[in-house]
């Protein structure tokens, strides 16, 4: 069981102990690979870091999600949340959300403006404590709809104003996206 597990959160195959269904079987090749990756991760979450900082006059969502960096990390797959979670909590101020939030959904958070503060508890206690199934997901407001896409969405007042510019709800990934 722990080999599928791991085989199925692995996004390239190359990383992927597949030569039996026991660990007894693969240890030391799960204990290699696992290292190969990890060395493979920092390197990237280095480089996303490096970025942020040559570019911290101009840097903004757009550049950071853009990126060639950001790009590299998000093909890595479910496999590297760990990282990602303990470099967020290293600055949680920056773009790791984004990553995170598409990684799980297959799509960015679509937001204006974000209480990053508020994002970052969300993410931290999706790690730290509930189950995998319910993770933070981001909906797109009133406000930010109108806003990235010039959309007006009535509210139930049925005034064509937006709305407050976060919210996150913890919700089952297999939600449907609004």
């Amino acid at each position: 069981m722990p080999l599928r597990v791991d085989n199925m959160l692995e996004n390239d195959p190359e990383y992927r102990p597949m030569s039996s269904n026991t660990i007894e079987c693969n240890r030391s090749r799960i204990v290699e690979l696992n290292y190969q990756r990890n060395q493979i991760v920092q390197q990237r979450i280095d480089a996303f870091k490096e970025l942020q900082r040559t570019w911290w006059l101009v840097w903004s969502k757009d550049a950071a999600t853009l990126s060639e960096e950001y790009h590299d990390l998000l093909k890595m797959g479910a496999s590297i949340f760990p990282h990602l979670m303990i470099a967020y909590c290293d600055d949680p101020y920056e773009y790791y959300y984004e990553l995170l939030h598409e990684i799980v959904f297959g799509c960015q958070m679509g937001a204006y403006m974000v209480h990053r503060g508020q994002v970052f508890a969300g993410w931290c206690l999706f790690f730290d404590w509930f189950e995998h199934a319910r993770i933070p997901k981001y909906i797109p407001t009133p406000t930010d709809r109108y806003i990235l896409n010039g959309e007006i969405v009535e509210s139930q007042d049925s005034v064509q104003t937006p709305g407050p510019s976060t919210r996150v709800e913890l919700l089952s990934p297999t939600h449907e996206h609004q």
